[in-house]
């Protein structure tokens, strides 16, 4: 069972996370979209410190590229759809 602090956090995050739901431009690169990504966390006062926050979705469903990862040169292409998960105090 949940603690209610856990219940809190987890309401903030899905409330941010449902605002969020916008294409990005293609030519974005995926490390300029993981530093967003944890940008826009923090300023909920969320710590997201992982070095992945996102993925692709397709074919393979899950962890495929483009890897929504610090530092990733990789460009999105117009079409690519990704899930954004960042990772909250884990490494």
């Amino acid at each position: 069972m949940p603690t209610a602090a856990q219940r809190d956090e987890y309401r903030k995050i899905a409330r941010h996370l449902s605002r969020r739901g916008q294409p990005l431009p293609a030519r974005h690169r995926c490390g300029d979209i993981y530093a967003l990504v944890v940008a826009r966390f923090k300023e909920i006062g969320v710590n997201s410190t992982s070095m992945l926050s996102g993925h692709g979705v397709g074919g393979w469903w899950h962890r495929q590229e483009p890897v929504i990862a610090r530092g990733n040169p990789m460009p999105l292409e117009e079409g690519m759809v990704i899930a954004v998960e960042p990772h909250v105090d884990h490494c």
